[in-house]
């Protein structure tokens, strides 16, 4: 029960819980508004899966590559987050396109899509849930 609680904590904290921290996408109220302060929008993975069944998408898994060869969404490209950065001019072709970003929760790709929104691309969308809730729906893995 004690590994659960610290478990639940670190979520609680990491996700700001609402409060505007960094990976929330409500707007502090206490930090003046600046142009670094982006909006992301997010989607489930029935909404991502309902989206890949009528067309393609560029879609990034952030995940480690450990992470990446135990499963992934079919199609997904991978560049793991710590890289994300310095591989951007391998995925500028799409700075206007919608760039889908993956993890196994929503909180790293949260990330990544405002790394990418930061470096200029138009529509980064983060996948609440990730490759978790996309295994756990029962949706096919490559």
């Amino acid at each position: 029960m004690g590994r659960q609680f610290v478990l639940i904590a670190v979520l609680f904290g990491a996700t700001g819980c609402g409060d505007g921290g960094i990976w929330s996408n409500a707007p502090n109220p206490d930090v003046e508004n600046t142009e670094s302060d982006t909006q992301i929008a997010n989607v489930d993975v029935g909404m991502l899966k309902s989206i890949m069944d009528v067309k393609e998408v560029v879609l990034i898994d952030v995940r480690t590559e450990i992470e990446f060869q135990g499963g992934h969404v079919p199609g997904a490209r991978h560049i793991p987050l710590g890289q994300l950065g310095s591989q951007l001019r391998l995925i500028k072709k799409y700075r206007d396109l919608d760039v889908y970003l993956i993890c196994a929760t929503g909180a790293r790709s949260l990330r990544a899509a405002q790394l990418l929104a930061e470096s200029g691309f138009t529509n980064p969308i983060n996948v609440a849930g990730g490759t978790n809730g996309w295994r756990n729906a029962g949706y096919p893995m490559d």
